[in-house]
């Protein structure tokens, strides 16, 4: 855990102004996900904009 935030805030630098979709692979199907649950630091606290979030299916 040591510089944790430091690597945080350099995370969050990078993802500044950039998207990105979320996605899991399961025994044959994928699955976008959003900002909720397990991967909701891509989206809320690093800062990327989750394509995922509004995806109509």
């Amino acid at each position: 855990m040591a510089d944790f935030d430091s690597r945080i805030d350099a995370l969050k630098a990078f993802a500044e102004g950039k998207t990105a979709i979320v996605g899991m692979t399961t025994s044959g199907s994928f699955n976008v996900l959003g900002n909720d649950g397990r991967c909701s630091i891509i989206g809320k606290e690093i800062g990327f904009e989750n394509m995922g979030v509004d995806c109509q299916y």
